[in-house]
């Protein structure tokens, strides 16, 4: 009786309820590090003070000379990405984030501090998930981005990334690996550049090139790996990155075929009765499956979520996948909010997440963009120039974010979700306008009444302009 090794388990929770549609502003868990104690008992010393007496009981904290500045760096910047932007549902607002706040208040009534955690099911670090959102500098930051965007609207936008598009093209002598290996290179005209190339260590071949570049945000110098879909004859090469790099979560953004085209080999089982695949010394064997439904239940966006077993000789990983299989080829996502919630399971580590379409450049520069100015907002830094953040992202990895819709999709998606958080307000007659600019750009999206609804919902019906851009509209993608 009591006795809280006899409690039964709480069983998981569901990490979505599909048929809601709210959310709220919520820090994201980061893992915590482990102090190092030395537990080494010490002789009782006679005639000390209460005082000397409290301080040798202690345990003592052993710590690295040489790398306390950085590991002090480090735990600063994972305080700070607490407060990232993610996303909870309503259902989680009213049930377990109440049962949260009031383990925390009375964690503060007793002086101890609320501890980060990795569970889905408890969501909640230290502060209340508004946290983040009450602070004035991070407000100005947004509402500076969402003023920046609707002043410049879809056409002054479109312009802005024709422009950039020829500005940041990569120098032929930043290249060299990538044309040393035309055989390990999926598409000849997007290039690998070779400053923040990934190099494999002790490969079998004696070989160090993938097409994959590291990928910096203000969280992580290496927070993402950009890549290219595997080939064939690359799969080993890039499973043996994912143990090398102690990645934990891989993203695919593509199918393997689409529209008859291959994009990407197969280079892991779907099903846990599909066994392992095997590559030389690499078994991938699937533990389960898990389908996310974003947003609510009309969503049609499908998210696949893998447990996956790694093993190479004695070492074994455990490894999610998280497979966004409903990315048309031709197009962009519904505006529902896939992203983030896709984000909200992947940023909680400290290790590369590895993220790949199928040149690794277009789907997956627009992903990681909208990370890239999340992050940027709760370091407080400025993100209304976002020509400055397109060019960053490009200098790492070539032509991330191959089109202009790419381009629109990553400002819609940033003011859909602080219009979520109550920074901009839903009726704001530049921001129904910029919806109305963006739903004609994209003239073959099936899912253009959707759009439309999230803003304009309680406006008067006005008559559609008509879109002297349709021609530009349809571009070719990889």
């Amino acid at each position: 009786m009591g006795n809280r090794a006899n409690k039964a388990p709480r069983p998981q929770e569901r990490a979505l309820r599909p048929h809601l549609s709210k959310f709220e502003l919520q820090p994201a868990a980061t893992p915590s590090t482990p102090e190092m104690i030395d537990t080494e008992s010490r002789p009782r010393v006679p005639k000390r003070s209460v005082e000397r007496v409290r301080k040798a009981n202690e345990p003592r904290v052993e710590r690295k000379p040489d790398s306390s500045r950085r590991a002090k760096n480090q735990e600063s910047k994972k305080d700070r990405l607490a407060e990232s932007s993610v996303v909870i549902t309503q259902s989680q607002k009213d049930g377990s984030l109440t049962g949260s706040k009031r383990s925390i208040n009375s964690k503060r009534a007793n002086g101890s501090k609320a501890k980060s955690t990795n569970d889905d099911t408890n969501k909640i670090v230290g502060s209340m998930p508004q946290a983040a959102g009450n602070d004035d500098v991070v407000k100005e930051l947004i509402t500076r981005f969402c003023n920046a965007t609707l002043q410049k609207g879809v056409r002054k936008l479109r312009e802005e990334f024709a422009r950039l598009k020829s500005e940041t093209v990569p120098s032929p002598d930043s290249l060299a690996s990538f044309h040393a290996n035309p055989t390990r290179n999926r598409y000849r005209d997007i290039p690998c550049v070779e400053e923040s190339r990934v190099k494999l260590i002790d490969h079998p071949d004696q070989m160090d090139y993938i097409h994959a570049n590291y990928v910096s945000t203000p969280f992580n110098e290496r927070r993402f790996i950009c890549t290219q879909g595997p080939m064939e004859t690359t799969i080993y090469d890039f499973w043996w990155m994912v143990l090398q790099e102690k990645a934990e979560f891989i993203v695919m953004l593509c199918n393997m075929d689409e529209n008859g085209r291959p994009k990407c080999d197969e280079y892991l089982p779907f099903l846990p009765s599909s066994g392992s695949m095997v590559f030389r010394d690499i078994s991938i064997s699937v533990q389960s499956v898990n389908i996310i439904k974003p947003d609510n239940s009309a969503s049609t966006e499908m998210i696949s979520e893998r447990v996956l077993r790694v093993t190479r000789n004695r070492l074994e990983r455990t490894i999610k996948h998280f497979h966004w299989s409903s990315w048309p080829d031709h197009g962009v996502p519904t505006g529902d909010l896939a992203p983030l919630v896709l984000l909200q399971r992947i940023r909680q580590t400290k290790f590369p997440i590895i993220i790949h379409c199928s040149a690794g450049i277009g789907r997956t520069g627009s992903i990681v963009a909208i990370e890239y100015v999340l992050e940027r907002i709760i370091y407080k830094q400025p993100c209304d120039d976002m020509a400055v953040i397109l060019k960053s992202l490009r200098k790492q990895r070539a032509h991330s974010i191959q089109t202009d819709l790419q381009y629109l999709y990553v400002h819609f998606i940033l003011l859909r979700y602080y219009t979520e958080l109550k920074y901009i307000d839903q009726n704001n007659l530049y921001l129904v306008g910029f919806c109305r600019e963006y739903e004609q750009a994209i003239p073959t999206n099936p899912h253009g009444k959707l759009v439309q609804a999230l803003y304009a919902s309680s406006l008067q019906p006005q008559p559609t302009p008509p879109n002297d851009e349709a021609d530009d509209a349809n571009p070719t993608r990889w």
